[in-house]
């Protein structure tokens, strides 16, 4: 091994005893010593006799590798305590732990030839060549001596062996009669109690065995108060007759003590104080005092003695030793917060007895023993000064939790405690109040506070760390990270608990299925103080992750929702249809702030503003549409219905701000849902008729896809919020659409014929074809096809079945309707058409002149030639359809320069003016006849002169519009 792997090798095995030794906290006394051994290693080469060569097979950090270190640091610290360094007291348990280790990593090494054992040479033997060497059947007997003779296993068999011991030992006296003669047992238990607590302390004393001596010291502690339950059974000394029980308990409580004080063990000093609290409680069941059964002087006794017992960990010495304030001090630290809690148990027992009994715990307690309750109702109940006691106990409770956490240790258990206790505090100060109790008062008191607690949060977080170094500063930033989380979630919860109470007072006050909860001033002060308080919890929040911040905002939101409503109901305005609009005006001015500024909190308020208008609506639904339950009707009474509408209307201009906040789509579709149920509730309460609704929606989807088609560029449309539009109005236009089919078809079974429902399906015809040709997709383009061809499909079945008409009549109807969906399909396909004409289209329009005109001329020429004699009004519609269609084919193909329907039009006016002279014998109807013929010809005539005029500008209006001119720039205005 050459010498730098030496040097490394043991500068490698000083770091491993510095390791260990600072783990136990003993490296300040030897720190120095291997700081200089170190140095020293740093300039040459220094052997170590007690430190062996590794093996060439060893692996680094591996088991062969630790038990040669922990070799060496047992002989490091043998030579320290021989050398006066360390005490051997003090390196007594790591000793101790690091043979065991030790003995446990040997079963893992397979080496030829071994190491030394870690302070147990004498298990080597020699072999005739002279060396060294360890037979396996000796190894083997030696691992299971020592895995038998480990101290923590025979102290765990002393336990067992003490506590059966005990067991048997009572088990035997009882079958053997020795408690017929109480004086005599007594007696004996006491003397062997002594006896045995004797040897222990002797064994402890005068010889090496210490772990023996302390389980026989802690054997005869365990057996000692047994002697006070034998006086009590025995009736030597019974506690409900008022025997002194205390004398043997104080004599119990001074052993204890001098147990601890001899001992020195840590573990009496629970010991000690148990004794002193059990004396303390025998002297309360004395006879000249008979207060064991009363909850005042009990808790009164277990906190004086837990408040003695924390403050007693101050009194020892902050340094090292036996009586040190790290052994000593924290263990009466401990003993004395477990005393606290046995007294705040009481205490509990106590208060609850006491403000429950007139409520129901009697009663309750004879419901199920079927005997009156064993005592009478507590002072606390009645008593002043009882609740002045029970206010000054759990105060006293609160500053040695809050002292336990600033002095002693930083524990969040203690905050959490300081919590409680404070709270509990506040309950026992509302009831020294002459006020009565009620639900309104505690939220109030909870809702100051989750105040007080924000306040102290928002103190901390604030706070720089100052006048500490980088490692104490560390660790003092970490414990107030922790510190400022647990109160953050103390406060939440106080914030959510009065939330709770004002929203179950709310549906109480709505809803008649529960007890009706008075909101009263204290509610509304609670919700107030609420709202703040959850504000207070936000704004402490506002730079941290999570949903902490919006989660205070939302509960803020919602007490100060509650806090109008509370207002509102205040002053007699309780009514659904009053109290929320005006509660719906918070998300409104909310969204309204949102537009107008940028707050770092904008998501946080967004979800508040969300949340109020989700919990508010429905409820606003429910009671206008089924109001089963409803405490108080509406005010408004029958026009209710538009109180609803205003509160959708609301909804929707909040949805609208949003939009224009957070441009998202999600917020254009909630505002349309909302605006349409508003126009539908403003409908339905004026009595509508369904023809009406599809034709409004309709036409507003109609008219929000011009808008998106017209007056919106191609980077506008890109947008989510045009894109949004785009997807309502072609929602709005489809669902009125497939609506108007369904309210046709049903029409047709119930009522036959309907002349307005035809109108608007022709109009649902005309709108689906005007959008297909606005809509560059094809999929959409596909779909208003299909949604007109449905329409017309609907249409002609109402038309055929409904009308109560000829066959032949009914014929001429379905002609026209194919001639009018020939002409529309062949036109769109002329619109299309390039440079290359289409053969369907020359057929379309053929077909679809012939047919839309034919039956009209067919029909007025056999009516002027009495080939049959038409009296009703179907005549009319002959002479006025003929007239009409073949003038309007006519100029449509003049003006589109389309043969088909300009010679089928010419021909058809032609024939109708020719055949005038049949009614030169009848005056009054020629008259009629030329009197539409002007109308038709003035109208050609005007129309065409306009076009004439304006041509130039009406060829220009498209260049106009792209390029936003003349009266068009208004669409650039912002």
């Amino acid at each position: 091994m050459s010498p730098t792997d030496r040097r490394e090798d043991l500068s490698a095995a000083i770091d491993f005893v510095l390791k260990n030794l600072r783990h136990w906290q003993l490296e300040e006394t030897v720190q120095p010593y291997y700081e200089a051994w170190l140095n020293r290693l740093e300039d040459s080469d220094e052997a170590c006799d007690h430190l062996k060569p590794p093996e060439p097979d060893e692996e680094p950090r591996g088991p062969a590798q630790e038990w040669r270190y922990r070799s060496f640091l047992d002989h490091e610290l043998e030579k320290h305590i021989s050398e006066g360094r360390l005490s051997k007291e003090l390196c007594a348990h790591l000793l101790e732990e690091n043979r065991l280790r030790g003995r446990k990593l040997r079963p893992l090494i397979h080496m030829t030839v071994p190491h030394a054992e870690i302070a147990d040479e004498s298990d080597e033997t020699s072999s005739p060549n002279g060396e060294t060497s360890t037979p396996s059947s000796t190894t083997s007997v030696s691992f299971l001596l020592e895995a038998i003779l480990d101290p923590r296993s025979l102290q765990y068999l002393m336990m067992l062996g003490g506590g059966l011991l005990v067991l048997g030992l009572v088990i035997w006296l009882a079958t053997q009669g020795f408690f017929d003669n109480p004086v005599v047992v007594a007696t004996l238990l006491a003397v062997g109690n002594l006896a045995v607590l004797g040897a222990g302390a002797f064994m402890l004393t005068r010889t090496r065995f210490q772990l023996a001596g302390r389980g026989l010291a802690l054997l005869a502690c365990m057996l000692m108060p047994f002697h006070l339950w034998f006086y009590d059974s025995q009736g030597l000394i019974v506690l409900d007759d008022g025997g002194h029980l205390w004398i043997p308990a104080l004599v119990i409580a001074l052993l204890y003590t001098a147990c601890a004080l001899l001992i020195r063990d840590t573990m009496f000093v629970y010991a000690v104080v148990g004794g002193v609290t059990l004396t303390g409680l025998m002297i309360l069941g004395d006879q000249t005092i008979a207060r064991f059964w009363e909850g005042a002087a009990a808790t009164t006794l277990l906190i004086g003695i837990a408040a003695a017992s924390i403050h007693a960990e101050r009194a020892f010495s902050p340094g090292d030793g036996p009586f040190s304030r790290k052994e000593f001090g924290l263990a009466f630290y401990r003993a004395g917060h477990c005393v606290l809690a046995a007294g705040l148990v009481v205490m509990l027992n106590w208060t609850v007895c006491a403000w429950t009994y007139g409520y129901g715990l009697s009663d309750l307690w004879l419901d199920f023993t079927h005997t009156p309750i064993p005592f009478t109702e507590p002072a606390l109940a009645t008593s002043h000064s009882m609740k002045l006691l029970a206010l000054g106990l759990t105060l006293t409770a609160t500053y040695l939790y809050g002292y336990s956490y600033i002095v002693v240790r930083r524990q969040l258990v203690w905050v959490a405690a300081v919590t409680l206790t404070f709270l509990w505090s506040e309950l026992i100060f509302v009831d020294l109040l002459p006020l009565p109790i009620t639900a309104n008062l505690v939220i109030t008191m909870f809702a100051a506070t989750a105040i007080v607690m924000n306040t102290l949060r928002w103190g901390i977080s604030e706070r720089p760390n100052r006048g500490a170094d980088e490692d104490e500063g560390g660790a003092v930033a970490q414990d107030t990270s922790l510190l400022i989380s647990l109160t953050g979630g103390l406060a939440t919860l106080l914030v959510a608990v009065p939330l709770c109470v004002g929203i179950t007072g709310y549906v109480r006050a709505m809803f008649d299925a529960f007890t009706v909860q008075e909101l009263g001033e204290f509610y509304m002060l609670a919700m107030a103080l609420t709202a703040v308080a959850g504000y207070l919890g936000a704004h402490t929040r506002r730079h941290e992750p999570g949903m902490g911040s919006t989660a205070n905002w939302t509960m803020s939101g919602l007490a100060a929702v509650l806090l109008s409503f509370g207002v509102l109901s205040y002053n007699g305005l309780d009514s659904w249809d009053i109290t929320i609009p005006v509660m719906l005006l918070l998300p409104l001015a909310i969204a309204a702030i949102l537009t107008a500024w940028r707050p770092t909190f904008t998501v946080a308020l967004a979800t508040t503003a969300q949340v109020i208008v989700a919990l508010l609506v429905p409820l606003a639904a429910y009671a206008s549409i089924h109001g089963v339950g409803l405490r108080v009707a509406p005010a408004t009474g029958v026009s209710s219905p538009l109180m609803f509408a205003a509160i959708l209307l609301e909804t929707a201009i909040f949805f609208v701000l949003l939009t224009i906040r957070t441009k998202s789509d999600v917020t254009i579709y909630m505002s349309a849902l909302a605006a349409s149920a508003a126009l539908w509730q403003v409908m339905y309460f004026h009595e509508y008729t369904p023809n009406a609704y599809l034709l409004c929606y309709g036409g507003l989807g109609l008219v929000l896809l011009f808008i998106h088609h017209v007056f919106t560029t191609a980077a506008v449309k890109r947008s989510n919020v045009a894109t949004a539009i785009d997807c309502v109005g072609h929602l709005m236009l489809s669902i009125a659409g497939v609506g108007c089919i369904l309210m046709s078809l049903n029409r047709l079974w119930v009522d036959g014929f309907h002349g307005e429902t035809v109108l608007l399906q022709t109009g649902f015809i005309g709108a689906a074809l005007i959008t297909s040709l606005m809509q560059p997709n094809a999929d959409l383009r596909r779909w208003y096809h299909v949604l007109a061809i449905g329409e017309a499909a609907a249409m002609f079945l109402l038309v055929t079945f409904g009308l109560d008409l000829e066959p032949w009549q009914k014929t001429e109807i379905f002609a026209t309707a194919s001639g009018l969906i020939f002409l529309l399909a062949a036109h769109v396909g002329w619109a299309r058409e390039q440079e290359r004409p289409q053969e369907w289209v020359t057929v379309g329009l053929a077909i679809g002149s012939l047919l839309t005109v034919g039956p009209f001329v067919i029909g007025m020429l056999a009516q002027r030639f009495d080939f049959y004699t038409e009296t009703t009004d179907w005549r009319f519609v002959h002479e006025i359809g003929a007239l009409t269609v073949a003038l309007i084919l006519l100029g449509s193909g003049i003006l589109c320069r389309l043969k088909s329907t300009t010679v089928v039009g010419g021909i058809a006016t032609l024939t109708y003016v020719a055949t005038l002279l049949v009614f030169i014998r009848l005056p009054h109807q020629l008259q009629h006849m030329a009197v539409y013929m002007m109308i038709g010809g003035g109208i050609f005539f005007v129309v065409a002169l306009l076009l004439s005029i304006y041509r130039d500008y009406l060829l220009s209006l498209p260049e106009r519009l792209r390029n936003r001119k003349g009266l068009f720039r208004v669409l650039t205005w912002r």
